[in-house]
């Protein structure tokens, strides 16, 4: 998994092999997402101990992804048509139902749901100005390029809420 993802350091793609790379960029970059159970697994772990440990009551974050459940299930039904893959499990017309885009809606609507799910947790266990603060340290470097990260910072927090 390390030969595709790229470095950090230089923004260079690290060598894999003599033979040329069919892939794109955009798909390179995409394998360094966790794409097995596994993984998924381990970050629901960690989501679910985060939490326990905060002590927010598992339904306000479950109430909380209830206006997300229509997106989500509308990017799923894109990406289990949009999918390419090898074994087609339903054809229909010029709609295919592949198991590889069966696993991809899968797995993008547990990553949204894992990624809506935190952020409600940062924002129940975080004061706003916390947030703002923590926020602006992290863009600090950007006020030497003239961004208005103080603005942006409170902007981005504003949209957390």
């Amino acid at each position: 998994m390390a030969d595709k993802c790229f470095s950090s350091a230089k923004g260079t793609k690290i060598p894999s092999s003599a033979a040329p790379n069919p892939n794109t960029p955009r798909r390179n970059s995409l394998a360094c997402l966790p794409k097995s159970f596994v993984s998924y697994g381990i970050m629901l772990a960690l989501l679910a101990a985060s939490i326990k440990i905060s002590k927010v009551p598992l339904k306000s974050i479950l109430g909380g992804l209830k206006p997300i459940v229509f997106l989500a299930c509308f990017t799923a039904i894109l990406t289990l048509f949009t999918t390419p893959g090898e074994t087609v499990l339903v054809q229909v017309w010029v709609l295919t139902i592949t198991l590889e885009g069966v696993f991809h809606a899968f797995f993008m609507v547990v990553r949204i749901m894992m990624l809506i799910a935190g952020t409600f947790l940062l924002t129940y266990t975080t004061s706003p100005i916390a947030l703002t603060d923590g926020l602006e340290a992290l863009m600090n470097p950007l006020k030497k390029t003239g961004v208005p990260v103080h603005e942006l910072s409170m902007m981005m927090c504003i949209a957390l809420r």
